[in-house]
């Protein structure tokens, strides 16, 4: 019995060996495909790491490349930009140098307007209005033939006149019968010469005058107007005095007042004849005659003030006053 329990226990022995070992050739086997399969695995990352390597390298080149890329275009738009600013910032100074071209060309044609109306309307349209005021049947054909060949002359010279002020720009003053006053000159020598000058016209309110002095202007001299203001009152002088020659007919007394009078100047003259009628077509009209406007835009100009007042006892008053200070 004991024979026969080793014999059993042998073969028992016998089995478990073999199948240990055929267990173990398993796991010999499985190891041998573990390792063929972790050397592929190795393999294989071996090759993913090159390749990802060979990926990243392409990334970097890819991405200097498109940096160099975005830095030029960048470059490109930021010039582009530049230049268009510059054009912007040039057409826009050319269309301001056009605008401003054509508001002095407008100002200058405005300008040449008024210059030619105030030659018109202070020289031929003078005469003519003493000879609409007078009885044409008392003039003889000479005399009426005369007044109208100096009418005729003196429109024609206007444009000599206008061109030579145009020449010097607007620098001169052109007086009826070609008399030209240089405004650069001080306002006392130029208010003299339109004063002289005006009288010499021949009108019949000047024809009848006894008491006259010649006035002294000195009191005006001043370094504060402009050459338009010396114009313009130069013209207010004229367009007063020449008031007096067709409208203040039987004149006997003229004065030219100046004066200083707390601090501000006072330019008068003063007439004795007939005075402001209210019923009179020449009195109703006459506040609305181009030498009223054009002493009430002087008065703004200078910021000061004009009016045309009814002397006493007789005759007419027109004064300007404005500050020795212009604002």
């Amino acid at each position: 019995m004991s024979s026969s329990f080793e014999h059993a226990s042998r073969d028992n022995l016998v089995a478990l060996v073999k199948d240990l070992t055929q267990k173990l050739e398993v796991l010999a086997a499985q190891k041998h495909d573990a390792e063929i399969m972790l050397d592929t695995v190795v393999e294989h990352s071996t090759i993913l790491e090159h390749e990802l390597q060979l990926a990243e390298r392409h990334v970097r080149e890819l991405n200097g490349v498109l940096e160099e890329r975005v830095r030029q275009r960048t470059a490109e738009l930021e010039a582009a930009n530049r230049n268009l600013a510059r054009e912007i910032a040039e057409r826009k100074q050319a269309q301001e140098e056009a605008l401003a071209l054509t508001q002095q060309v407008l100002e200058q044609r405005s300008l040449t307007i008024e210059r030619t109306y105030e030659a018109v309307h202070n020289g031929p349209l003078q005469e003519l209005a003493v000879l609409l005021r007078t009885d044409i049947c008392s003039f003889s054909t000479q005399q009426l033939r005369s007044q109208l060949q100096k009418i005729n002359t003196d429109l024609r010279g206007i444009y000599q006149s206008m061109r030579g002020a145009v020449n010097n720009h607007y620098e001169v003053l052109c007086l009826e019968g070609g008399l030209t006053l240089d405004l650069n000159e001080d306002l006392p020598g130029l208010l003299l010469q339109t004063f002289e000058h005006t009288l010499e016209r021949d009108f019949p309110g000047f024809k009848t005058i006894l008491f006259q002095i010649t006035p002294d202007f000195s009191p005006l001299v001043t370094t504060t107007l402009s050459l338009d203001h010396k114009r313009g009152l130069c013209l207010y002088l004229q367009e007063a005095l020449c008031n007096v020659g067709k409208h203040a007919l039987g004149t006997t007394r003229l004065e030219v007042l100046c004066e200083q009078r707390q601090h501000s100047y006072y330019l008068g003259i003063v007439d004795n004849g007939p005075g402001l009628n209210p019923d009179s077509p020449t009195s109703t009209t006459l506040s609305d005659q181009q030498g009223t406007h054009q002493a009430q835009r002087l008065a703004k100009t200078l910021t000061g003030q004009f009016q045309r007042l009814a002397n006493r006892p007789r005759g007419v008053r027109c004064e300007l006053v404005w500050p020795m200070s212009l604002a």
